[in-house]
């Protein structure tokens, strides 16, 4: 019987360039010694992350200073147990919470055990793509005037793909109301140090900031930071509170120790991040000659997040990500159905960024070999509209549940969410109505070959629907 551990141990030892999470891309400039030798319990010296009185109480000022907030906590629960602290602190059980679509399955986790009516703010979608679109301060305005009666609200930002929401003005605007935001920056730990990203959440006065270091920095898987900003709307013992009711009570020293590393090349590679701007320009200089794939337009988005378009093309994202992987050996973040995403970071080499960039150029070739010298643009239109809410999710997922098959589910309540992972965005949420719209799309999805996440079937052919009373 095969382990994980070999799994892990033949891919790190192959050739395939990790164009994925997490940001230290195995480069040996940030590897740490054996772990086995620090994985230890709350032992004299080592501080306790549940009650930090010395080293942890000041590497967590530390990371405050660098990063811009009043206050910083460890997470080492990943984003999600970041996004959980934060809604909890900020809202009440049956409360109101004003969330973006497209946010991560964990702000729905936090509306869940909270019971927490949920409103929606839906972004745009490009058909062609599927990519959303940020969230405006106009549509904030919107859901403002229709209920004032909101606890908080969540947007993510930057998204999976890079794309940012006009956090500063959200925020000043929010702030008159008396009404926190909560911004999912988990793919935007990088974005205070480096110029030509997009502004920091932190920066721009956000209450509570939730990022993810694993995702665009050299630190190890799970290792995150929760930022709040003193704006007198969230109390921190709430903060202090829930983020030790949602970590372990035993939490890894090992990963403590990655969050301390990574703050100390924040603090002294103060030349990192340019160089690294430097080498992204000579990449997307190197692509500009694609006739068939695009990249996406960098304005606006953070460019580190190299997002490529098939919209124009007979091919899928899927179709891409297996060719890079089975041709090129490299193995990018995600597959959609109208693009892929190669993840970047301030730990990938001059040399990782130029084979990217050559395998591009030659999958484009291929493209135009087979489907002629510029595609015609085959690939169907895709779109994403929020099925009215019958009933909250809580009382959904609480019901008595029928189980269907996806093909005759229209009419029905869901009563499962239904999601592509990555990102993790529903489809569906509980106590949705299943259109023949979104059973249509979700067939669609899975004729492309994409795997229909949160469903209790795992093949995606029956769903579980709530039978109200």
């Amino acid at each position: 019987m095969d382990h994980l551990y070999n799994k892990l141990l033949a891919y790190g030892k192959s050739d395939m360039l990790p164009m994925h999470m997490p940001g230290h891309k195995r480069n040996p400039a940030f590897v740490m010694e054996n772990p086995y030798c620090f994985d230890v319990t709350e032992v004299e010296g080592t501080d306790d992350l549940h009650h930090p009185e010395g080293l942890l109480k000041t590497e967590m000022a530390k990371a405050a200073a660098l990063f811009g907030a009043d206050k910083t906590f460890f997470l080492v629960g990943g984003s999600t147990s970041g996004i959980l602290t934060a809604v909890s602190a900020c809202t009440k059980r049956n409360g109101h919470i004003l969330m973006a679509r497209n946010c991560h399955k964990s702000v729905y986790h936090a509306a869940y055990l909270l019971q927490l009516k949920q409103s929606y703010l839906v972004p745009e979608m490009n058909p062609a793509t599927g990519i959303f679109a940020g969230i405006t301060l106009e549509q904030v305005k919107q859901a403002w005037e229709e209920n004032k009666e909101i606890d908080c609200v969540v947007i993510t930002s930057p998204t999976y793909e890079g794309i940012v929401s006009p956090i500063r003005e959200i925020a000043a605007f929010l702030h008159e109301k008396k009404i926190p935001l909560i911004v999912d920056e988990a793919h935007g730990a990088h974005l205070h140090f480096q110029k030509e990203a997009p502004e920091s959440a932190v920066d721009a006065g956000a209450d509570l900031v939730i990022q993810s270091l694993h995702k665009t920095l050299p630190a190890l898987t799970q290792t995150g930071l929760l930022h709040m900003n003193d704006t007198g709307l969230v109390p921190v013992e709430e903060i202090i509170r829930y983020e030790q009711i949602y970590q372990s009570s035993s939490p890894s020293y090992v990963l403590m120790a990655s969050i301390g590393q990574c703050l100390d090349f924040l603090e002294k590679e103060k030349d990192a991040f340019l160089q690294y701007s430097v080498r992204l320009q000579r990449f997307y200089d190197k692509i500009k000659g694609l006739k068939n794939l695009r990249i996406l337009n960098r304005e606006d988005k953070d460019p580190g997040k190299v997002v490529i378009t098939t919209e124009k093309t007979s091919f899928s994202g899927m179709d891409i990500m297996n060719l890079l992987r089975k041709d090129f050996h490299i193995e990018l973040e995600m597959s959609e159905p109208g693009y892929v995403l190669a993840m970047t970071s301030v730990a990938d080499t001059e040399e990782s960024l130029e084979r990217l960039a050559g395998a591009l150029m030659a999958v484009d070739g291929k493209i135009g070999e087979v489907s002629g010298e510029v595609c015609d643009g085959t690939q169907p239109k895709l779109y994403f509209s929020v099925s009215k809410a019958v009933t909250d999710a809580y009382t959904a997922d609480k019901a008595e549940k029928k189980e269907v098959p996806l093909f005759r589910a229209a009419g029905h309540i869901a009563g499962e969410y239904v999601y592509l992972y990555p990102p993790g965005i529903p489809y569906l949420v509980p106590g949705e109505e299943i259109t023949e719209e979104m059973v249509s799309l979700l067939l669609s999805l899975k004729d492309k070959g994409f795997s229909l996440r949160g469903m209790r079937d795992q093949r995606g052919e029956m769903i579980l629907t709530a039978v109200l009373k």
